[in-house]
């Protein structure tokens, strides 16, 4: 029983690690990031931007700078509760290059 215990004390400790972690990586390092995930992480990658908030920290030049990198990349997007968060952090232009729905 107490290697159980052990392991769930273990295992809560992960969202944590997980949050810290996003809230170091600076802005200009996620382009790179999302450069470096795997095709069947695309829609993680957005969600744990979600999940621990760091939307506010990415520029809209640098989601601009993601997605004309990897043009598949917005169809993850829109389906993605992550970018109905993030493109509040989208100037009006950017949006609509990309034909993303601006919140007005």
């Amino acid at each position: 029983m107490s290697s159980l215990m052990n392991t769930k004390k273990k295992v809560s400790l992960i969202p944590g690690i997980i949050g810290r972690f996003c809230n170091s990586v600076l802005d200009e390092e996620w382009n790179c990031m999302f450069k470096s995930t795997e095709i069947n992480y695309v829609d993680d990658f957005w969600t744990v931007i979600d999940n621990y908030k760091v939307y506010s920290k990415i520029s809209a030049n640098t989601i601009g700078s993601i997605l004309d990198s990897n043009s598949d990349c917005v169809w993850y997007i829109p389906g993605n509760r992550a970018f109905s968060c993030l493109r509040h952090g989208i100037d009006k232009s950017l949006a609509y290059q990309f034909a993303i729905p601006h919140p007005e």
